[in-house]
């Protein structure tokens, strides 16, 4: 799937140290999929007024588990799928944080604004990387 100039390294040229941070990386991808289904979900008992944020978790949270399952398949968009996820990452937590704010919530919002930031600062190494 790669060009032969291609620098992208597979899953089996890879250092322990590296394998330990995919599966790391890919661990969090999972944790903010599940977070977002379950608040979706959560959401669902009282829709109104949150039927887009509904539909934008939902969404959200499929597109994160797909790609980061099938992201060492898709080498040639990698890069591009990799950003794609910390940016969709970045936004719907920052929606959460809304979420929390609207309703009441004291201390949640502020974990997913840094959550949110911490995705945002992912997307920006990300994407200083991948222009090497």
């Amino acid at each position: 799937m790669t060009g032969a100039g291609s620098t992208e390294v597979h899953a089996a040229e890879l250092s322990p140290r590296q394998r330990r941070a995919s599966l790391l990386q890919k661990f969090v991808h999972f944790l903010t999929a599940l977070t977002l289904t379950l608040k979706g979900v959560s959401k669902m008992e009282h829709p109104h007024g949150y039927e887009a944020v509904i539909a934008l978790f939902l969404a959200s949270a499929i597109y994160i588990v797909v790609i980061t399952i099938l992201h060492d398949r898709l080498h040639a968009h990698a890069r591009t799928l990799t950003l794609s996820v910390y940016a969709i990452e970045s936004l719907v937590s920052a929606v959460m944080a809304w979420v929390y704010f609207h309703e009441g919530k004291h201390a949640l919002p502020y974990a997913f604004i840094l959550a949110a930031l911490l995705f945002a600062i992912a997307l920006l190494v990300q994407a200083r990387r991948s222009r090497r």
